[in-house]
């Protein structure tokens, strides 16, 4: 690779911008360093945090098991850890009726910690970010890494984002260019491969001189931290190798003999299969058999349940009809005594007449008769 920058100073990717969110006494707000790329000195008085910011760089890059945190300060054990840094430990405090000492806290296990630092290539004109977030669970410590193509700051990315990390996970995973992974190998792995770093001999010279006061030894240390594996290291990792690829040999045989298994299976598991079609079917089958006295039942019920409803109908008409006939006959029955009275009325008339007539008759036969009577007297 090639890069085109007339400033040598500033060859390769350079750190623009270092920011920390409640990393030791570093608490509650944003805190940064800008050394914009330049080569940069870190000074400050006893107990303001040097050597805090410069844990916080290496953590951002070492394998955190490998890390002796305060190294800057000279210390050579564990009296500062990962679990410190993120409580913000900052003294201890001894009670009035015990010998033993209790550790002050700036926060407790609910707040959540973040390493971010911005590199830029002026030469490519590339620039990658690479974050860490810290937060306790049952007092462990719980992380994950963050590599981005971009330049992402704390306050914009990584803050009010609710109460939960997984909810902060969300919205990194939507970002363009961001990238998470749970695991430093990985992680380191993208981020050296991204910077053009090939051996992770660099990080290890970057771990050691960070921090170095002296020198006691160059030939060695150029040896340990600078120089690739000696004769007997590269042996050794051969004969590693070696029995590496034995194992992988046999397991490649072991899959090779399986796969022969497997083929010689594949006409049991296709009868298998067909075997288990024909048992479906013929429980569908039986199923259905089984069904078919229920369905005709049902089937006749619904029949009847028709046929009674149509006669029940029918039933209600013809009632209605004979209600209608019955008022009929009556109508009828009515007029038939009408009619008779009438006759009867009709009867008596006639009968009335005739005896009139027949009396007009008798008058006038009666008066013929008289007058013969009186012409015979006469």
């Amino acid at each position: 690779m090639f890069e085109f920058v007339r400033d040598n100073s500033k060859t390769g990717f350079r750190l623009e911008r270092f920011e920390v969110l409640n990393w030791g006494t570093f608490n509650n707000k944003i805190w940064k360093i800008e050394p914009n790329g330049f080569n940069s000195l870190l000074t400050g008085d006893i107990g303001s945090g040097k050597s805090t910011l410069v844990d916080g760089i290496t953590t951002l890059l070492i394998q955190q098991k490998r890390i002796t945190y305060n190294k800057a300060a000279g210390a050579e054990g564990r009296e500062r850890t990962l679990y410190l840094y993120i409580r913000g430990a900052y003294g201890s405090l001894k009670g009035e009726e015990s010998s033993t000492s209790k550790t002050q806290y700036l926060r407790d296990n609910s707040s959540y910690s973040v390493l971010l630092g911005s590199f830029y290539n002026s030469g490519f004109e590339k620039r990658y970010s690479l974050a860490q977030v810290f937060w306790l669970k049952e007092n462990s410590v719980e992380k994950f890494f963050v590599i981005a193509d971009s330049d992402l700051n704390i306050k914009d990315h990584f803050t009010s984002f609710g109460k939960e990390i997984s909810e902060l996970r969300k919205r990194l995973r939507k970002m363009e260019g961001v990238e998470l992974i749970d695991s430093y190998k990985e992680y380191s792995s993208r981020f050296r491969n991204n910077f053009g770093i090939r051996s992770d001999k660099a990080l290890d010279l970057f771990y050691h001189t960070v921090s170095m006061k002296s020198i006691n030894n160059l030939n060695e240390f150029i040896r340990e931290n600078m120089l690739e594996k000696s004769e007997e290291e590269t042996a050794i990792e051969i004969e590693d190798l070696k029995n590496h690829f034995n194992d992988l040999n046999e397991s490649h045989n072991a899959i090779i003999k399986a796969k022969i298994q497997i083929k010689e299976l594949e006409p049991v598991i296709e009868k298998s299969s067909e075997q288990e079609s024909l048992l479906t079917e013929i429980r569908e089958v039986k199923n259905l058999k089984d069904s078919i006295p229920f369905y005709f039942a049902d089937k006749k019920i619904l029949f009847y349940k028709t046929e009674l409803e149509k006669r029940s109908l029918e039933k209600s008409e013809l009632e209605f009809r004979i209600k209608e006939i019955g008022k009929d006959i009556s109508i009828l029955r009515e007029e038939e005594r009408e009619i008779e009275f009438q006759m009867k009325s009709l009867d008596e008339v006639r009968e009335k007449e005739r005896l009139e007539l027949q009396k007009k008759s008798l008058e006038k036969e009666k008066e013929i008769k008289k007058g013969r009577a009186d012409t015979y007297n006469q």
